[in-house]
């Protein structure tokens, strides 16, 4: 019979669930979408496959579709988050991080990859809060879910920002929101709101919020995901958000 050729790319590790004794079924994101391969053996001691069982990693991978399934073969690591669940707070955003994966992304559905892996390497080092936000901010704009935090979301008017309204979906300057009826909402508040939603890179993520303003963003954007896919509450959110006081 002949084999089909070996293919290879760059994913990022999402979950695992055993399949069989000794072998495992992980489903990965590559800039393509979610998929998953079978890991055969991966939970023998000596096998090379376990990097594989790591939520977090990011890994070259080889692998070959065989039997309907693809099999992963060989593999090197270029990110290991291993070390990042030795920090409490960090462990409970990985977790968080995995149900969000796992819940919004199915078979074949496009991932942002690079926004998610640079999250990840900067979580080493970085605020755990602020970075939280970033992560929401990306699969909130990847989704379509993005809030207007540039502007006033009903005239477009960039000066004199005051509020944020949910129903009108982003900020609102000062006569739009008399127009509204809409409360005030600190400019703290706004400030987090736009961080929230601002490009991964190198000077973002080593940004800090502040730690109250950070929370109350942090509730409102989650509970953004849940509503907008009628979700029940994400269940490592309250373990992530008590690790953040």
């Amino acid at each position: 019979m002949i084999k089909s050729p070996v293919k290879r790319g760059s994913f990022l590790v999402l979950g695992s669930n055993r399949y069989e004794d000794t072998s495992a079924l992980i489903t990965l994101a590559s800039q393509e979408g979610i998929f998953s391969v079978l890991a055969k053996r991966v939970y023998q001691p000596k096998s090379n496959l376990k990097p594989l069982l790591i939520f977090g990693n990011y890994v070259d991978l080889e692998y070959r579709y065989q039997e309907k399934i693809s099999i992963a073969s060989s593999l090197s690591v270029l990110y290991d988050a291993s070390f990042l669940s030795s920090d409490y707070s960090k462990a409970m955003f990985l977790l968080f991080l995995q149900e969000l994966s796992n819940t919004l992304f199915r078979y074949g559905d496009s991932y942002p990859l690079d926004e998610i892996v640079k999250i990840l390497k900067a979580l080493e080092t970085e605020d755990t809060l602020s970075l939280c936000l970033l992560s929401l901010g990306v699969f909130l704009r990847h989704l379509g879910l993005e809030y207007t935090v540039d502007s006033c979301a009903l005239c477009h008017r960039k000066d004199h920002i005051v509020s944020f309204s949910e129903e009108e979906g982003g900020f609102l300057c000062e006569d739009c929101a008399k127009k509204r009826d809409a409360m005030k909402t600190s400019e703290m508040e706004l400030h987090v709101l736009r961080y929230a939603f601002m490009e991964v890179n190198e000077i973002n993520v080593k940004r800090i919020v502040p730690r109250s303003e950070g929370r109350k963003i942090l509730t409102l954007l989650t509970q953004k995901l849940e509503r907008s896919f009628d979700l029940t509450p994400f269940k490592t959110f309250s373990l992530l958000y008590q690790s953040l006081l």
